[in-house]
């Protein structure tokens, strides 16, 4: 095998210039670019969407079903096959549908947490799991 074929099985990336690079060079370049890459997981599914998607994905909730066995918010027991994912920085405010920006929340507390007047805090522990606290206004 030549280094040519041998450069071009391990290449990450192939360039418009016709070369190939490695996945730590395709990296460097991206970042220096400002450009976010998406992340593969599992089945080569994308796990960061960035604001390509607003709706997180069904391997998004599957990689998040190993970091969370209920809603994120204190006190709440629904367990997590009943939660929607929630973006801890709104959609609407600029917000990627990223997996480290996913928040697990049952139907009622997500609901809640959309309510005029309603504040949550959002703590991420070590191991990257969320706790939200809600303040609802009584």
């Amino acid at each position: 095998m030549t280094r040519e074929q041998l450069v071009a099985d391990l290449a990450a990336a192939h360039l418009d210039t016709g070369h190939d690079i490695s996945a730590g060079d395709a990296r460097r370049l991206a970042c220096n670019a400002g450009i976010v890459p998406v992340v593969l997981g599992g089945a080569s599914q994308p796990l960061d969407l960035g604001r390509a998607k607003r709706f997180f994905s069904e391997a998004q909730r599957t990689a998040l079903a190993t970091k969370y066995d209920q809603c994120a918010v204190q006190g709440c027991d629904s367990p997590f096959a009943w939660t929607e994912l929630h973006h801890e920085q709104p959609w609407s405010q600029g917000g990627a549908t990223d997996l480290d920006h996913a928040v697990p929340l049952c139907g009622r507390d997500h609901r809640d947490i959309h309510k005029p007047g309603t504040r949550a805090t959002i703590t991420t522990g070590p191991d990257g799991r969320k706790t939200i606290q809600i303040h609802r206004r009584e």
